[in-house]
């Protein structure tokens, strides 16, 4: 796989705004709080515009936050009209209203994504343990490697905080983002173990394990979560970061109950030690896993 790590100016100025507008992720929330501290009291043209951002996320389905809202407006939001003129007159107007509180909040988180990028940029030079891991994840989710160009955006974070999404789901070209600009530099280790999360999602989990699920359940809230909690025990804080990025697995999910985190690993490290891919056996062991102890 080729890694293109990139720092984009108004795709992290569009996340600012859909963070202080309308966070819909726990991560959001925490960045949103830290961030609207360090602008309080917002003006009332301030919160105006907040508010129009927000309904025009809304209104238009972008609550995923998809990228260069400002020159290329939204270019994955395949559904809406977001490039008629009324909607860039509105944009136009949203972005340049913030334009001095955002120049002013990159210009110290800038410095410190730059430094993320060289780090990550080293770490992904020939690097024998990275390959492992793709060729290990390959196995279980019996996908071939096909050199896709991952491209990971990085964006900002808050102090010892580190957050990602897989942003299009593409076998050629998956994009993911990285909120990590305020986390540690010497702790490498959870970072990465984010982006091998999300990783799966973009480019590892279709068509083959999603097909799988499929075969066994038709509704989608269920289809999503058995995914999120295979990918949860294996990375970032799950039996491959443990064995391959030296993690110690205390608990999966923040969300997740304890409970859960002993027979999820145990599942995933059988699957792991014998080098097979995941299969119907394993897809109903989950279901029990998860639902049984939910009385569902």
């Amino acid at each position: 796989m080729k890694y293109i790590i990139k720092i984009d100016y108004f795709e992290n100025f569009y996340f600012y705004l859909c963070t202080l507008a309308l966070p819909i992720s726990p991560s959001q929330k925490i960045y949103q709080k830290s961030w609207l501290n360090d602008i309080k009291p917002l003006t009332n043209s301030q919160k105006f515009t907040l508010e129009k951002f927000k309904e025009l996320l809304i209104k238009n389905k972008l609550l995923k936050y998809q990228f260069k809202a400002y020159y290329n407006y939204i270019n994955h939001a395949v559904s809406c009209d977001v490039t008629s003129k009324k909607n860039q007159i509105i944009f136009n107007k949203i972005f340049t209203s913030w334009n001095n509180n955002f120049s002013n909040f990159y210009k110290n988180e800038f410095p410190l994504l730059n430094q993320w990028k060289k780090l990550l940029n080293n770490q992904f030079k020939n690097d024998k343990l990275i390959q492992l891991i793709l060729e290990t994840l390959a196995i279980l989710y019996n996908t071939p490697i096909k050199n896709p160009a991952v491209n990971i955006f990085l964006l900002p974070s808050v102090k010892n905080y580190s957050s990602g999404a897989a942003i299009k789901i593409d076998k050629k070209s998956p994009i993911i983002q990285l909120n990590i600009s305020h986390y540690p530099l010497n702790d490498k280790t959870h970072p990465l173990g984010i982006l091998f999360h999300e990783l799966i999602h973009a480019y590892y989990e279709n068509p083959y394990f999603v097909n799988l699920i499929k075969k066994n359940f038709t509704q989608i809230d269920k289809i999503n979560y058995l995914k999120e909690i295979t990918a949860s025990s294996l990375f970032p804080n799950g039996t491959m970061a443990e064995k391959y990025l030296n993690i110690q697995t205390k608990k999966l999910r923040i969300n997740l109950s304890q409970k859960y985190t002993r027979p999820l690993l145990t599942l995933a490290r059988e699957y792991l030690a014998e080098k097979k891919p995941f299969d119907s056996r394993y897809i109903n062991k989950l279901y029990k896993i998860i639902y049984s102890k939910k009385g569902k």
